[in-house]
């Protein structure tokens, strides 16, 4: 009776009206050995607790630690309770001995919930309720640490928030972490047998509990039966789910253990710290040696151990980790110092930070400025240089030149320059020869690829392609993920926009499924997108793809992918016949390379793009303009003569251009149809008709926008003629009405959504900045594509518009 006795003195304390229950439950109870029937006094016990429940409104009752082999009649008894409940109360029970059959109903309601050895912890969910009951005044935020320290133990939340109710001044977060928990651990300790308190003094610089580890740090061979006679007999040690016979100490109990082993003597616990480093160690567990080895204050043992194992931890996707230990050196590096400037910048271009990666570049210039002094022998070029090796087996003066050089070739390719990232990659792999076996060799060939296509040379990037797609040595990721990005981006510069469509789903599931090893993984494949849905007449699936490389650009910083991505939506406004909004991401463009990257390649091809606007509006003084400016290419070509005044008799010059590309082929046929009107119209309609079915077959749905209203009637005669499906879905195109701007509903991305929010409820770009958590420079970017996409001129108006569009409420 006593269970019930509390819990109705616990009701009442939290004002619930509970009459003289207690009288009547302990007159109830009277010679209960010889008068009544156990089982009666039981359900009378319920039945008060029902009575005091039933209009007390929302209630959470907490059973902690149910003995349920040792107290079989009051299990039961809960679970007459918790059957009749009121819909307002639930009860949760934490029991380490499993639970009775038959409470499938009960717990799928949500009315009781029982926490058992495998999950022998208070959710998150009542563990907050909880705390909000018993301390309405405590914040939010202090709230949340508080439960998020206890780790779901009611009876560390129960005197934490004990704490604050008795001093409203108190922390309680610090409170529990300062050790006020200290007394109760104390008995907790004492209660344990002596082997055991060991084996957990032993171990309590450990986060996971194996037999092995337990073993190999105490020096005996006992660790599994230990553990299981702790897992059975007491609440702080927890088995860890689908992991075997590993366990969990409760992280208040292990800071705890800390503290008393720090009592033993000054270097206890730091030794303890390495003796659990060398076996992490000596098992290859790389991540959890370093973290215990700086623990200990050995920041040479772990910059050794980071030294051996840098390669496969970068190329694991662990960059941030990497960032974290050379953060915690708090000095000059130790030992092998060329090995870790090098880590640390591939750490930080991984992390997607070009200011820290610059700066660590700096440093390994330095550092190749020191090796040529210290050897004349070698020639100090060394200043053209960029990252990567990082294997033991590889050191010495050549190999940092080439690292750097690699290095270089990206941040070159961030800061918007992919002429410059290609000569410094170039010189990276002519160290590097035809090795393969390396992530370094194959990045750099990637890198080459992507400067290349950056740079417009979509045929050499392609060969290049092909051959390290052929390798066997490839590595898992880059055939998974990188190939398919790239020959994505290869299809769509070509003009196959189908076949990029498909390439580019295909990678971003592997990406879905491995994970993205840089920052930039996945923009590749994004810009394909963006591009094949241009040409086939979806500018609203390319403004999404489109939207997402400039956000991750500007996030970052990365120059050249925020122009690409700023051209592909420059495509997007023009095929809805937006011109002026699409002139607007053009000049916004060329302002990003004048501050960022004057003089960069890039120029020509936001050259290419307006020349490519202006064809499309018809506003032929303005494209004869622009194709002067463009360097010698195909387009340039193609351009002056479709702008040039006809001489019927003059196709020469048309037929003597050298199409490279699928995309260039049609093209040029449409020009050649375009001469031949007047003087052969049967030659004329022959080669339109040829490059309709190959623009088809391909996706370029767009190939007749902007050519001249002659070649558009001859296409209505071929496709009436030859009753071409290929030639009436490309006229429909070319002649449909453009909607002009779109609805900003179908084109704004998450991040829109997200900046109108903000913009509706602040009144400067500094409170805008400091809630979503970025510069204010970045705020003025993201500020200028919105209303851009959203074709207003301010604040006020975009937050008018988006209402009355539906977009904000």
């Amino acid at each position: 009776m006593r269970f019930w006795h509390r819990m109705l003195d616990g009701l009442a304390a939290t004002g619930v009206d509970i009459g003289d229950a207690v009288q009547r439950l302990r007159a109830s109870g009277d010679g209960e050995h010889v008068a009544r029937d156990a089982g009666t006094v039981g359900e009378r016990a319920v039945a008060e607790a029902l009575r005091a429940v039933s209009d007390a409104g929302p209630l959470l009752l907490l059973v902690d630690d149910l003995d349920t082999s040792r107290h079989r009649e009051l299990a039961a008894q809960l679970l007459d309770f918790a059957e009749g409940q009121p819909s307002t109360c639930r009860t949760v029970v934490r029991t380490r001995h499993g639970s009775s059959l038959g409470l499938a109903h009960l717990v799928s309601s949500g009315r009781l919930v029982v926490l058992s050895a495998l999950d022998l912890a208070l959710g998150v969910t009542e563990a907050r309720e909880l705390a909000g009951l018993l301390a309405p005044s405590l914040p939010a935020d202090g709230r949340d640490a508080m439960v998020d320290v206890c780790a779901g133990w009611v009876t560390a939340l129960v005197a934490a928030l004990r704490v604050v109710a008795s001093d409203p001044d108190e922390d309680p977060t610090a409170w529990l972490l300062g050790g006020g928990l200290d007394p109760l651990l104390d008995d907790e300790l004492d209660n344990l047998g002596i082997e055991e308190a060991g084996l957990l003094r032993a171990t309590c610089v450990l986060d996971v509990l194996s037999p092995e580890i337990c073993d190999a740090l105490r020096g005996r061979g006992d660790s599994h039966l230990l553990l299981g006679r702790l897992d059975a007999s007491q609440t702080m040690l927890m088995r860890q789910r689908g992991q075997g016979a590993t366990f969990r100490v409760h992280p208040l109990f292990a800071g705890y253990l800390r503290r008393r082993l720090q009592l033993v003597g000054p270097t206890a616990l730091a030794d303890a710290h390495r003796r659990a480093a060398d076996w992490f160690v000596a098992h290859g567990d790389v991540e959890r040696a370093i973290g215990h080895q700086l623990e200990a204050g050995d920041i040479t043992a772990a910059m050794e151990t980071l030294a051996r194992h840098l390669r496969p931890l970068l190329d694991a996707g662990r960059a941030d980790l990497v960032r974290t230990w050379y953060g915690a050196t708090g000095g000059p590096l130790v030992d092998q110092r060329h090995r870790h400037l090098l880590g640390a910048a591939w750490a930080e271009v991984m992390a997607g930070n070009a200011p820290g990666a610059e700066q660590q570049l700096h440093l390994v210039l330095d550092s190749i400025d020191e090796l040529s002094r210290d050897d004349a022998s070698h020639p100090a070029e060394a200043s053209d240089a960029g990252p990567a090796a990082l294997v033991p087996e590889e050191s010495g003066y050549d190999w940092l030149v080439a690292e750097a050089a690699l290095l270089r070739g990206l941040l070159e390719g961030w800061r918007g320059y992919p002429a410059r990232s290609r000569e410094s990659v170039e010189r990276a792999r002519r160290h590097y020869g035809d090795a393969w076996e390396r992530m370094a060799h194959q990045a750099c060939a990637f890198q080459l690829v992507r400067s290349l296509l950056w740079s417009g040379r979509t045929l050499e990037a392609k060969t290049l392609l092909t051959t390290a797609a052929q390798r066997p040595q490839t590595k898992d990721y880059y055939r998974q993920v990188a190939i398919p990005s790239l020959r994505a981006l290869v299809a769509a510069q070509e003009g196959r926009a189908h076949r990029s469509l498909a390439l580019a789903r295909q990678a971003k599931l592997a990406m879905e499924r491995v994970g993205p090893l840089g920052r930039f993984d996945g923009c590749d494949a994004q810009l394909a997108e963006a591009t094949a849905a241009v040409d086939l007449d979806q500018p609203d699936s390319a403004v999404l793809a489109a939207d997402a490389v400039v956000e991750r650009a500007v996030e970052h910083g990365h120059v050249t992918y925020h122009v690409l991505g700023l051209l592909c939506l420059a495509g997007t406004r023009g095929a809805r016949a937006d011109f002026s909004g699409a002139g607007l991401l053009l000049e916004e463009a060329r302002g990003l390379l004048r501050s960022h990257a004057p003089g960069s390649d890039l120029t020509s091809r936001v050259d290419l793009a307006e020349l490519i606007l202006h064809l499309q509006a018809g506003e032929q003084q303005r494209a004869r303009a622009v194709a002067t400016r463009l360097p010698e290419c195909f387009e340039k070509d193609l351009a002056l003569l479709r702008l040039r005044r006809r001489h019927p008799a003059e196709v020469g010059p048309q037929r003597r251009l050298q199409p490279q590309l699928p995309r260039q082929m049609v093209d040029q046929r449409l020009l050649v149809a375009a001469s031949l009107l007047v003087v052969r119209p049967a030659e004329a309609h022959a080669h339109l008709l040829a490059a309709a079915e190959m623009a088809y077959e391909l996706g370029l749905h767009r190939a007749l926008v902007g050519w001249p209203e002659e070649l558009h009637v001859a296409a209505e005669e071929v496709a009436r003629h030859h009753a071409s499906e290929a030639m009436t879905r490309l006229l429909w195109v070319a002649r449909a009405p453009r909607p002009g701007p779109a609805q900003p509903v179908a084109t704004l991305s998450t991040g829109d959504h997200g900046l109108l929010a903000a913009l509706a409820t602040t009144t400067s770009n500094a409170a805008l900045a400091d809630e979503l958590g970025i510069s204010i420079n970045t705020v003025k970017t993201r500020l200028r594509r919105l209303y851009a996409k959203l074709d207003v001129h301010g604040r006020d108006e975009a937050v008018r518009q988006a209402r009355e569009t539906g977009i904000l409420r």
